[in-house]
């Protein structure tokens, strides 16, 4: 009883299952690749994926294209997107080709699932025209696939896209090909020629035969010449027979017939001569030869080699008519010599100039720069920025081979250092042909600067120090200088300094105020009032100008210090101010505390010096 129930609800899901796995059908994702021995620019993908061709089959059913559709490229140029949104579960193939390169993959489509696949379309590709239209409508570019089956593709003067596989390929018109063309492995850009052929009859072609086709020396396969179509001028020579030159007219798939031979001939007598070396070799077919006699040389083309120390070494065909007699005459050119020129500043620009001929500019990278140059006389000029110029006339020999020129190109820029400023001095310089330019000293009392080089004149000078100037005759190429500069303390200005009282014993009433903190190991000077600011780190006497603002300035040193004011305005032996004496710390005791009075042009300098 149990199994029959339970054959009963198999039966019932069966059933029930059967439609419903008609109304879900699957769904199918393939991604479209291309791939190319060559890379693929966009136009030519474009054109490629346009001709793209796309068939499903599910169980042997065709599926309608309503179905899929192909989308937009992702993630590589070369994919394209496939996609069916409904497709009856089963096995499904999908085919995909351009031209003739198809690939295809299966899937297996369940109900309510995507399948995914992936198709790789292998090819080659080519635009290919012709150059010339044939004497008819239509050409066209023919292969034949490994089954033998014979494919087409009409041909025009415009680039017409075609994938290529490693077939044979060949020229038809007007249903006659034009033998023997193959066409294989095509790439790129290719522009195809329409050809005719010349058939030589068996005889003609002897060994050592050259064939000459508008000038040119060309060579057959076999007994099989081709060119392009239209007319020519042919000759075919062999040593020691009568050339035969024929004007051919080839058209499209009618061969040419040639028959004719050649007939023996009597042979010539050539002399040589030489412009140039005075010694040379000769070599005729590759024996060399007494140069001094004359060779008698059977008719038709010889190759001959004439070698010399110090020349190029020519090779040329020449031609013997039957029973000539004259001279040939060649010309050797010498061997170029490689000259090279180190070392060169960077950004050199190098002119070399041939006496007699025109001068070349050379682009230089590096610091050396090889130029091969025939024999003869040149100027060199190399010239760089913030260098001395070189100027050199240099002669090449025959058969030198090679010479190596040292280029002398010295610094025009000197490097100046100049030590023992005071702290604050000015320091400025004057070179030949600018404007005269301030450096910046450092606290420490150092200048430096890069200087062009000739007769350049600086000047220190600080307020309470005597000027001191001189002028540097540097050289282009001169190593880097050092300058100690000493500035000598101005005595006018320390006879000045008239008046040492005590600070206690100034008096009357402050028109400004000084105050003067003593801190431990160094001094603090605060101004209130629109003044300038002086400072002295070692010498009472020596009164040196600080840097101030408007309104304050505060100045750190250590040991005796000399700091005060100027008051403008107040006439020379007024003593209005008021100097106040603070100690942060009262245990700090200042020693030889004084004051000092300075007559200025604009009125008084007060100030306190002392030891802290």
């Amino acid at each position: 009883m149990r199994s029959k129930i339970l054959l009963l609800l198999i039966a019932a899901a069966t059933l029930w299952s059967t439609p419903a796995a008609a109304d879900d059908p699957g769904k199918a994702r393939v991604t479209i690749h291309l791939e190319s021995s060559q890379s693929i620019p966009e136009d030519v993908r474009d054109g490629l994926f346009d001709k793209l061709k796309v068939a499903i089959r599910c169980d042997g059913k065709k599926i309608s294209e309503d179905e899929f559709k192909v989308g937009k490229p992702r993630k590589k140029p070369e994919i394209r997107g496939l996609s069916a949104s409904k497709l009856p579960p089963g096995s499904c193939t999908v085919l995909a080709g351009i031209d003739d390169n198809k690939a295809r993959v299966a899937l297996k489509i369940k109900s309510g699932k995507t399948a995914t696949g992936k198709v790789v379309i292998k090819l080659g590709w080519a635009r290919v025209a012709v150059d010339q239209l044939l004497d008819g409508d239509k050409a066209f570019l023919v292969w034949t696939d490994k089954k033998d089956r014979a494919k087409a593709l009409p041909l025009t003067t415009e680039p017409l896209l075609v994938t290529l596989r490693d077939y044979s390929y060949v020229l038809e018109h007007d249903g006659e090909r034009l033998d023997p063309v193959e066409l294989s492995r095509l790439k790129g850009d290719t522009t195809i020629k329409p050809y005719g052929s010349i058939a030589f009859s068996n005889g003609v072609l002897i060994d050592g035969a050259q064939i000459t086709v508008d000038g040119e020396v060309v060579e057959a396969d076999g007994n099989t010449l081709t060119l392009p179509l239209g007319k020519h001028t042919v000759e075919v020579a062999a040593v020691a027979r009568r050339p035969v030159s024929k004007d051919v007219t080839l058209k499209a798939g009618k061969p040419y017939r040639w028959s004719t031979r050649l007939s023996k001939a009597k042979p010539g007598k050539i002399t040589f001569e030489v412009d140039g070396p005075d010694t040379w070799t000769l070599s005729i077919d590759t024996v060399e030869t007494d140069a001094a006699e004359e060779a008698v040389l059977d008719t038709g083309p010889h190759v001959i080699s004439i070698s010399a120390d110090g020349y190029d070494t020519l090779t040329e065909t020449l031609t013997v008519e039957e029973r000539e007699k004259r001279t040939a005459s060649f010309t050797l050119t010498p061997t170029a010599i490689a000259l090279t020129l180190s070392p060169l500043p960077e950004g050199a620009k190098l002119r070399i100039a041939p006496t007699g001929g025109s001068a070349e500019d050379i682009d230089v990278s590096g610091d050396s720069i090889t130029k091969k140059l025939a024999p003869g006389q040149y100027a060199i000029h190399v010239e760089a920025e913030d260098f001395v110029s070189f100027d050199q006339k240099v002669t090449l020999n025959i058969g030198e081979g090679s010479r190596s020129l040292e280029v002398d190109m010295p610094s025009m820029v000197v490097r100046v250092t100049w030590t023992g400023l005071p702290s604050g001095a000015s320091l400025y310089l004057e070179e030949p042909g600018t404007e005269p330019r301030q450096l910046r000293v450092s606290p420490e009392g150092i200048a430096k600067a890069k200087v062009y080089a000739g007769d350049v004149a600086w000047r220190a000078e600080k307020q309470g120090y005597i000027t001191m100037a001189d002028v540097l005759e540097l050289q282009p190429g001169d190593p880097e200088q050092t300058i100690e500069v000493e500035l000598p303390v101005d005595l006018a200005l320390r006879n000045r300094i008239r008046t040492i009282v005590m600070a206690g014993a100034a008096g009357g009433t402050g028109v400004t105020g000084i105050i003067l903190m003593a801190a431990s190991g160094g001094s603090y000077a605060q101004a209130t009032q629109h003044h300038d600011l002086y400072l002295s780190s070692s010498d009472p006497d020596e009164i040196v100008q600080a840097k101030t603002d408007r309104d304050a300035a505060v100045v750190r040193g250590e040991g005796q210090q000399v700091a005060g004011v100027i008051l403008t305005g107040v006439g020379v032996g007024v003593a209005a101010a008021t100097v106040v004496l603070m100690l942060l710390d009262k245990k700090q005791q200042p020693k030889q505390i004084g004051a000092i009075v300075v007559p200025t042009e604009g009125g008084v300098a007060f100030g306190l010096s002392g030891r802290w």
